[in-house]
C-alpha cells in the first residue's frame, strides 16, 4: 500500500476520534476472531455476481463498485481524480473495521447528536 494511502486512512482514524469523542454505552469487542481465513480472501464469484445484480440495488441500478476489474472506467464523481483501485493487507481490513464498528457502536448508543440511540444494531 503506498504511503500516501496510510496517510490518508490515518487522518480519517484521527478525525473520527475526534468526531466522536471517547465515550461509549456498550462494548466494542468481540468474542469472534478479528479474522477467518475462510472469509479473508477476496469476495467470491458469486457474491459478486449477487451485488453487480441491477435487483439488488433500489431503482435497478447496478451497484457502483460493480465497475471494478471489468476495464469499465470509474463513476462520475470520480472523474479527474486519479481514482485506483488499491489492494489492503489484513491488518489495515481489520484496522478499518474495528474503527467502524467503535463509532458505529458510539452512534447507535446515541453517543452522537443528532442521532437517536438505534433500537437494534449488529456489529459488522
Amino acid at each position: 500500500m503506498g504511503s500516501s494511502i496510510k496517510i490518508i486512512l490515518a487522518r480519517m482514524m484521527v478525525a473520527l476520534v475526534l468526531l466522536v469523542g471517547t465515550h461509549c454505552c456498550a462494548s466494542t469487542s468481540s468474542s469472534r476472531p478479528a479474522t477467518n481465513s475462510a472469509n479473508s480472501a477476496s469476495p467470491s464469484h458469486t457474491q459478486v455476481d449477487f451485488y453487480c445484480r441491477k435487483d439488488a440495488c433500489p431503482g435497478g441500478v447496478a451497484n457502483v463498485g460493480c465497475q471494478c476489474g471489468t476495464g469499465a472506467s470509474y463513476g462520475a464523481g470520480c472523474s479527474g481524480k486519479a481514482a485506483q483501485k488499491i489492494a489492503l493487507d489484513q491488518r489495515t481490513k481489520d484496522l478499518i473495521l474495528r474503527e467502524h464498528n467503535l463509532k458505529r457502536n458510539l452512534i447507535a448508543c446515541g453517543s452522537i447528536e443528532p442521532f437517536e440511540p438505534a433500537a437494534r444494531m449488529a456489529e459488522v
